[in-house]
């Protein structure tokens, strides 16, 4: 509960600053949600290394925001040429996280003043009040890596999630960024030619669903829980937004409401998520007349589209088979297994991390266990990756160290030659608790 704490104090803390700033120049809510939307990303990014500074990270977001302000200004010009600026943007920012730790970091933090602007056109703000869009991520940046220090000091210096290599050419990164590419030039080519009122949420869905996907089977499943959690939250938003006063000071603690659950509800499921997001997004969006039947189901549509986009670039664009990249994350799972035999607590971080890595990819697995009615196959993926997270997080009695060597060889074998996975990973369990 620590990081969800940490991410809602910093957006809130943001919001409330760059709002107060912008009162004696009438720059609206625009800042203020810019500095929010930085700040929940920046809780969330990895943790940067050594050589990542804070000033040079700020420097860094300055820039980045700037170009994202003219990135705006542009979509707003030409929607057509602007959205190819802005896609090929997000791209880079993702091919950034395969080039190592501090790129990793750098390229997290390089994609929220463009995902920002999608939520703040810049257009919307005075001219006189723009500098505060230069601000902003320097107050999200501060208040951000205060809320990490002071709400989860474990995390500093812990490792991120491990990064599994790829002999592929193109690398994983190289093609994700591909895939985000296509998804968000199909997202802004229907929405400059189809449904140009709402465009935003077309791209929008095709970012978050494209975004991060672990192949295609993750791609379906995000885009399946991202309907479901756009049908409750749109559902919700109507109703909320015809219920509270239309007034700025119950809109905003509504959509922190919003945000807090959403925070909280997300490691259950990322539906809960995209239910807050969606309500979120339609009360900044909001008009008069909130309990609109149409606007709804317009909205609905475009988050439809803006799903199938994501999944079609992640199907079709050097697609990456969920199960591959599940293998490979057991393998280095069980790599670090027998590189932390016997050591400090300390040293047990990095499979809480490889277990988090597991975890990440283990709910579209599951999806596919239950659809394809396979709940009592030991050798699906899903069963895989549940043994081998359990490996990472539960203490075990160790045995010999040269068991354990034989049984986690075994165990890459099977990985290796997809055979017999289940088996040999029950095998490494046994060896740990002693009794091999």
């Amino acid at each position: 509960m620590r990081q969800p704490l940490a991410a809602w104090f910093a957006a809130l803390l943001s919001f409330l600053a760059l709002y107060a700033l912008g009162l004696p120049l009438h720059a609206g809510a625009g800042p203020a949600i810019l500095a929010t939307v930085i700040a929940l990303g920046l809780v969330r990014r990895p943790t940067p290394g050594e050589r990542v500074h804070l000033l040079v990270e700020a420097g860094g977001l300055v820039l980045v925001a700037v170009a994202a302000g003219l990135v705006g200004l542009m979509l707003r010009w030409n929607l057509p040429i602007g959205g190819t600026v802005f896609a090929a943007a997000v791209a880079c920012s993702i091919w950034m996280r395969g080039r190592g730790d501090d790129a990793r970091a750098i390229g997290a933090a390089v994609a929220l003043p463009f995902v920002a602007i999608l939520v703040v056109p810049v257009g919307y703000v005075p001219a006189d009040a723009r500098w505060l869009l230069l601000v902003a991520p320097l107050v999200a940046l501060a208040l951000a890596t205060a809320a990490r220090r002071l709400l989860e000091p474990d995390r500093h210096g812990a490792p991120a999630e491990p990064r599994e290599p790829s002999t592929r050419v193109p690398s994983v990164h190289a093609r994700m960024g591909l895939q985000m590419f296509v998804a968000l030039a199909l997202a802004f080519a229907i929405g400059a030619l189809v449904v140009r009122a709402h465009w935003p949420w077309i791209v929008l869905s095709a970012l978050i669903v494209c975004g991060g996907a672990l192949g295609r089977l993750d791609a379906l499943y995000k885009g399946v829980l991202r309907l479901l959690g756009a049908l409750g939250g749109g559902a919700l938003s109507a109703i909320a937004l015809a219920a509270i006063p239309a007034n700025g000071v119950a809109q905003t603690l509504l959509a922190f409401a919003a945000l807090l659950a959403g925070l909280a509800l997300r490691p259950r499921s990322y539906a809960y998520w995209a239910a807050s997001t969606t309500l979120i997004f339609a009360i900044l969006a909001r008009t008069e007349g909130a309990l609109d039947l149409s606007l709804y189901l317009a909205r609905l549509g475009c988050i439809v589209i803006g799903a199938l986009c994501g999944i079609a670039a992640s199907s079709l664009v050097f697609p990456l088979r969920t199960s591959d990249i599940a293998r490979r994350r057991i393998a280095l799972a069980l790599v670090a297994i027998e590189g932390t035999y016997g050591a400090s607590e300390s040293a047990h971080a990095t499979l809480h991390a490889h277990a988090n890595a597991l975890e990440r990819i283990e709910g579209a697995l599951r999806f596919h266990r239950i659809i394809a009615r396979r709940s009592n196959d030991d050798e699906h993926p899903a069963a895989w990756l549940e043994r081998t997270r359990l490996l990472c997080v539960t203490p075990y009695a160790l045995g010999e160290r040269s068991a354990l060597a034989r049984a986690v060889g075994r165990a890459r074998r099977a990985v290796r030659d997809r055979e017999g996975i289940s088996a040999a990973l029950d095998g490494v369990r046994s060896t740990l608790e002693g009794e091999a």
